[in-house]
């Protein structure tokens, strides 16, 4: 593909990459436990990309979530597992969640614009640089704390024409219920899955529920997996992702992966 918009504003621009995060795929602790039996992250038949297999991954973010108001059982809770960075046979790459973006879920203002304007060749600068224009840490893109407008207009310069960059910048401040941390966490997705013997998990969060089976243990020695819980209570489903997010933050800081 050519150059998007948002590529061609990420060149031009003194960007100051960010380092690297890992690449995080977020389920149900139902799914990721049988992907640690067999070893192995599957493709699935993407809704958006019509006929492709792919897999789906955030850089840094455990942002993908379901609607789950209601309590479940500790099978159905999010979970994720947690690989090193990586973009070889990366085919797409987005600043943001593809799927909420081609379900009309954004605000007119950006969904009125194409898709293929926010596209960017998967490589390793242009996916720091991505996270380095409109955050200056790795932390504040964890946790979705973007440059100010008045300092994003002061340090880049955006043509009154690329109204793309105007619009996802304005995107990532929105606050507002109606959209999650997905309107801005980097997106990547592959065509090929992933076996544990070619590409190793480093960490993985679960339901504590997990660690009295001396199966699902072996599954987490065998691999070499840092593991984190979190305790099951009576409590909406979509409570437990804050969980998720202290016990994958924590893990950063004691790994370095960024300071706080």
């Amino acid at each position: 593909m050519g150059s998007s918009i948002l590529e061609k504003f990420l060149s031009r621009n003194s960007v100051s990459p960010t380092n690297h995060l890992p690449l995080v795929h977020s389920a149900e602790a139902f799914i990721l436990k049988k992907s640690l039996s067999e070893g192995v992250l599957k493709t699935a038949k993407c809704s958006v990309f019509k006929n492709e297999d792919l897999l789906y991954f955030f850089v840094g973010r455990p942002a993908y979530k379901k609607d789950a108001v209601e309590e479940g059982e500790y099978w159905e809770l999010p979970s994720c597992i947690v690989f090193e960075f990586g973009i070889t046979d990366s085919v797409r790459v987005f600043p943001f969640d593809s799927g909420a973006f081609s379900a009309g879920r954004y605000p007119q203002y950006i969904n009125m614009m194409s898709i293929q304007d926010f596209e960017i060749n998967p490589s390793e600068l242009n996916i720091k640089r991505a996270i380095g224009a409109f955050f200056k840490t790795n932390k504040d893109y964890y946790r979705l704390n973007p440059i100010s407008p008045q300092s994003f207009a002061n340090v880049h310069d955006v043509d009154a024409t690329e109204e793309e960059i105007l619009a996802l910048h304005k995107l990532i401040q929105d606050r507002s219920k109606r959209f999650d941390d997905r309107r801005f966490s980097i997106e990547m997705q592959f065509p090929r899955e992933f076996s544990f013997s070619e590409r190793k998990p480093i960490f993985a969060i679960f339901p504590e529920n997990y660690i009295q089976s001396e199966k699902f243990m072996s599954w987490i020695d065998k691999h070499d997996i840092i593991l984190e819980t979190y305790p099951y209570y009576p409590l909406r489903r979509d409570y437990y992702y804050s969980a998720i997010y202290e016990k994958l933050e924590k893990y950063y800081r004691e790994s370095g992966i960024y300071e706080i």
